[in-house]
């Protein structure tokens, strides 16, 4: 797999990680978009050019042409998991979690700030890929992603890795009381950090680690990618700094060929 022509993180460089296989996390650069979505913005969404964001796909999928399906999915900051079989490849639907054992499919996610998680099995087959903004975090949408692994392919959670890639930082994302509740009242409290009076700042990487971990991941294989997306203007787009005026830099892990550790298929 390859993608030279646009700058990325792929979790294959890291020697812990070799087994993940093929999970990539893009930044904002290399594309045709302009202005606020300046350049790669992956989102047809959020008012940039139609055109501009179909040549951003194109590019991408030019730069990774090994993939043979990039699966989407309608992002709603809610606790669906979505099982992706043969015959459903090319649907889109709306949840905030893709699993897959089809080979070669690329599960995408979509982000401005909210933590990309991409999962995969030793082998590299079977795969997730989860979007968890604060509500999927408190709703622990990555425990449910473990579960369907585990129920419906039969993977043990020791035998998963997982990469929480670029989200914004503890350093930039205050919050109020209503995120505070929610991550306390499902036992994330250790990411919550005090700010002002009345306001606080939480480290969803952290809240998702915490319910990997408490999943049955090894934390040493639960890796961070990349960094603040709030910090990183360069970088990254973000939500947050750029007040909802921003693009959505794209994730994907690819489901493996074959696996030792593949039990079940899908239908």
């Amino acid at each position: 797999m390859s993608g030279e022509e646009i700058p990325s993180w792929a979790v294959s460089q890291l020697p812990a990680a070799r087994h993940l296989g093929a999970a990539v996390f893009l930044g904002r650069q290399g594309g045709a978009s302009s202005g606020e979505f300046a350049s790669l913005n992956l989102s047809d969404a959020v008012g940039d050019s139609t055109g501009a964001v179909h040549r951003n796909w194109m590019k991408v999928k030019s730069a990774f042409s090994t993939v043979r399906h990039w699966v989407r999915m309608r992002q709603v900051h809610g606790t669906v998991v979505r099982v992706v079989y043969e015959r459903s490849v090319d649907d889109i639907t709306e949840c905030d979690a893709l699993v897959t054992a089809v080979p070669q499919a690329a599960l995408c996610v979509l982000t401005a700030d909210c933590v990309p998680v991409l999962i995969a099995a030793s082998g590299g087959r079977p795969v997730a890929a989860v979007h968890a903004g604060w509500r999927g975090t408190a709703g622990r949408l990555v425990q449910e992603v473990v579960q369907v692994l585990r129920e419906q392919f039969e993977v043990s959670p020791h035998l998963l890795w997982a990469a929480l890639g670029p989200s914004i930082g503890p350093c930039c994302y205050e919050v109020g009381g209503d995120v505070v509740t929610a991550l306390r009242n499902a036992g994330l409290g250790r990411a919550i950090g005090t700010c002002a009076e009345g306001t606080y700042r939480v480290d969803l990487r952290l809240a998702n680690r915490l319910a990997l971990t408490d999943a049955g991941l090894p934390d040493s294989q639960v890796l961070d990618v990349g960094g603040c997306t709030a910090c990183n203007a360069k970088d990254f787009f973000s939500h947050r700094r750029q007040r909802g005026l921003a693009g959505r830099q794209l994730s994907f892990v690819v489901c493996a060929e074959d696996s030792l550790h593949l039990r079940a298929g899908g239908g």
